[in-house]
């Protein structure tokens, strides 16, 4: 018997850091901030291109970690990518939603039909004139 699993029942489900003024580089910051042209389909995040900065208050719960997916949905950009051992004290920016699998969630992992069904889906409506 198959049982239907719902995301939130073995994932948390949150929005990148909602940074309060521009970004601009800080050689001297600890944190590591993904934007969208840091991240690519093909690549994954190029950890080399993020900027820095400074830490601010509450951005403990923003922090990356091992096997957190990234989303970009943006435009007609709409794929993701897993974090395999991300730098420590990095995360992503507000245009990103971050999956983080839960310690109760255990395996759960994306089968074909689902990848599937997501890949014909998210191309959107086509009306015609």
């Amino acid at each position: 018997m198959k049982k239907t699993l719902f995301l939130r029942d073995v994932a948390e489900i949150s929005a990148g850091y909602p940074f309060r003024v521009g970004l601009s580089d800080d050689p001297g910051g600890k944190i590591r901030v993904v934007q969208m042209r840091d991240v690519s389909p093909a690549m994954g995040v190029n950890w080399a291109s993020t900027v820095r900065v400074q830490h601010e208050a509450n951005m403990e719960s923003y922090f990356l970690r091992h096997d957190d997916i990234l989303f970009v949905m943006r435009g007609g950009n709409y794929y993701g990518t897993l974090l395999a051992n991300p730098p420590d004290l990095s995360l992503a920016a507000l245009h990103f939603f971050r999956v983080h699998r839960t310690a109760t969630a255990g395996r759960c992992p994306l089968t074909r039909p689902t990848a599937g069904w997501v890949e014909h889906n998210r191309r959107g409506t086509f009306f015609s004139k």
